[in-house]
């Protein structure tokens, strides 16, 4: 478990994540976590599915595939995920997804899990660099990888990649 100031980063092992987007509340109760209104929406079920079945297939490197859950400490409240999209490529380097539910935002949570994890991987030398890939218009995003330590890198004509070392 990575922990920062506010929060807890708990990986998710394989039955959690199956349990966590099968029955949500039934979770919460297991893991003492209070429940919040949830629906797990199609595509993130789909999601869960494929970091199910990666995991499944690399069992050794579950931490690239998991998500961790963010819990806000104040509530014991989960308030958003946060993961990579798979194992580090041959130069150590991996992209980074996360995101956080509508009423913990601008609360600088998510920069906050975002450099907690970040430094986790990083300072213990798991990864050399971690990516991300963001809309050019989700500013909120953008703000939070340039608040977090990433530096943009390219560009395409609907996204721009962030690096951090």
């Amino acid at each position: 478990m990575i922990e920062t100031e506010r929060l807890y980063l708990r990986p998710m092992k394989i039955e959690e994540l199956e349990l966590y987007s099968q029955d949500y509340k039934l979770f919460c109760e297991k893991f003492s976590i209070k429940q919040k209104h949830k629906e797990i929406e199609p595509f993130m079920d789909k999601v869960f599915r494929i970091k199910i079945n990666n995991i499944q297939s690399d069992r050794e490197n579950w931490l690239y595939y998991t998500y961790f859950l963010i819990i806000y400490k104040a509530t014991n409240t989960e308030c958003g995920l946060i993961g990579f999209k798979g194992n580090k490529d041959l130069k150590g380097f991996t992209e980074v997804g996360y995101g956080i539910d509508n009423a913990y935002r601008k609360m600088g949570l998510m920069t906050e899990a975002l450099c907690g994890f970040c430094a986790y991987f990083i300072e213990n030398k798991y990864l050399t660099g971690i990516k991300a890939e963001v809309k050019k218009d989700n500013l909120a995003s953008i703000k939070t990888l340039e608040k977090s330590g990433f530096s943009r890198e390219s560009e395409t004509e609907d996204f721009y990649q962030y690096l951090r070392i």
